[in-house]
């Protein structure tokens, strides 16, 4: 389904806290919702459901509430970036947290502590990288003077 985010808080219920983003999705095709059917007969609306690789199964949003729908969309306000289940299922959020873990776990250490024989491979790769630019830099710087 083709997406939108907007950010605001127009959309939000007044005794529950507002939303910090708004996602709306639209359907593939119009879907048939009736407001007006009693609690008991057998009714179908929209959730917020994401897909756990781990799993094999879609389990509820912890931070979407359905903001509001209708027969050719729905929109979802939700309270956070991150879902609430495992940093390895393939969503933006727990993706984007996960790298950001990842990211402060390597800051953090120590520069001198390195295992230079588990990093042979990265170093080179950096190494060769670098020599790229600044051979690429001075080739350049050349090529400029001569013109």
């Amino acid at each position: 389904p083709r997406f939108s985010v907007a950010h605001g808080r127009s959309l939000a219920d007044s005794t529950a806290a507002a939303p910090d983003y708004f996602v709306t999705l639209q359907f593939s095709a119009k879907a048939d919702f009736n407001a007006s059917q009693t609690s008991g007969s057998n009714a179908t609306f929209p959730s917020c459901r994401l897909y756990d690789p781990q799993g094999a199964r879609y389990v509820p949003c912890g931070n979407c509430n359905i903001s509001s729908y209708t027969d050719f969309n729905v929109t979802f306000g939700c309270s956070s970036v991150f879902p609430s289940f495992s940093a390895s299922s393939a969503t933006f959020g727990a993706i984007f947290e996960a790298v950001l873990a990842e990211l402060s776990a390597i800051l953090s250490l120590n520069p001198l502590t390195i295992d230079l024989a588990k990093s042979k491979a990265i170093l080179v790769l950096v190494g060769s990288l670098l020599f790229t630019i600044v051979f690429v830099g001075i080739l350049l710087a050349r090529w400029d003077r001569f013109d």
